[in-house]
Order: C-alpha cells, then sequence, then structure tokens
C-alpha cells in the first residue's frame, strides 16, 4: 500500500522522498523545491565553465580553490560536477522514480532501469539555469562523450596493431 501511495503522489506531480539536492531546499510548509542563492551560483558556474570547454575535473578543482563545497560539505569531484550537469531538476523539471527500494527492511535502493515506473513533471519548480543552457550543455556533454569514444576506440585499435606485431 505504501508504494501504491508513492506512486500516486508522484503521478500527480508531488515530490516523494526528502533528498536535498544542491542549489535547492524543500520548504516544510509547501513541499516545493525553493532556490538556495547561495548555491544556485554554484550551479550557473557549473553550466557556465562547462559551456566555455572545461570538464568536470577542472571545474571541481576551481570550485574547491573557491572554498565551496557541495551539499555533504566535502570537496567537489569530476562525477559530481557531472552529476549536477545531468541533473533536469536544474532547468525546472523533476523526474521521480530514479532508484527504487528493493528491500524496506535494509532500505536497499537500486537505480531504477525500466524495473518501474518513472514519473516526469516538466516545469515542476523554478529554474536555476534555463532550458537553453541546460540544453546547450547535454549538447556539449554527449559531443564530449562521442569524441572520448573515438579517440578511444583508435588508441585501442593502435594498441591491438602494436600486440599483432
Amino acid at each position: 500500500y505504501v508504494k501504491k501511495g508513492l506512486k500516486m503522489k508522484m503521478k500527480r506531480g508531488e515530490m516523494v522522498g526528502s533528498h536535498r539536492c544542491f542549489g535547492y531546499e524543500v520548504d516544510k510548509e509547501t513541499r516545493q523545491l525553493k532556490i538556495v542563492e547561495e548555491e544556485a551560483t554554484a550551479v550557473r558556474y557549473i553550466f557556465n565553465r562547462y559551456l566555455e570547454g572545461a570538464g568536470g575535473r577542472v571545474i571541481a578543482n576551481e570550485l574547491n580553490k573557491k572554498g565551496i563545497f557541495t551539499i555533504n560539505n566535502v570537496e567537489w569531484s569530476a562525477p559530481t560536477v557531472l552529476g549536477i550537469i545531468k541533473n533536469e531538476k536544474y532547468k525546472g523539471d523533476m523526474l521521480q522514480g530514479k532508484t527504487f527500494t528493493i528491500d524496506p527492511i535494509s532500505k536497499r535502493r537500486l537505480h531504477n532501469n525500466g524495473e518501474e515506473d518513472k514519473y516526469y513533471v516538466i516545469d515542476h519548480h523554478e529554474p536555476i539555469v534555463s532550458k537553453e543552457v541546460y540544453e546547450a550543455v547535454q549538447l556539449e556533454f554527449e559531443h564530449r562523450r562521442e569524441k572520448n569514444y573515438v579517440r578511444l576506440k583508435v588508441q585501442r585499435n593502435l594498441l591491438m596493431e602494436q600486440i599483432k606485431l
């Protein structure tokens, strides 16, 4: 029954869970996401620097040098920066059901790869970055990923050629 109730809330666009997201906090009364401006400035910095050509590691190092820490009050890493870049919440949308609980006693969660329903809500809350900036960063991310894939494939082929010799 609990699972069904949570799914119904997700369908209605209500927030489920209490995961705090860097740049936002949950208003206790309205249960809506509201912007934390100091953190939002760092989020905008991440998106802008990525569009300027900086990678996750470079951006993480820059934030650490500025004394800006993550939501868990630890230093930034490349995967954390890329997690910000890939999160739809920053453009004002919300995807719920990204993970699911497989064991309510141990509270063990897994990433949802289609095993459970997901619910996407457009314009759920105030965005930190515009949809245009968000989409431009996604295109840049894919472009870099494809470029790196081709580079790695070429390196592998060269290595295979050397092994054959």
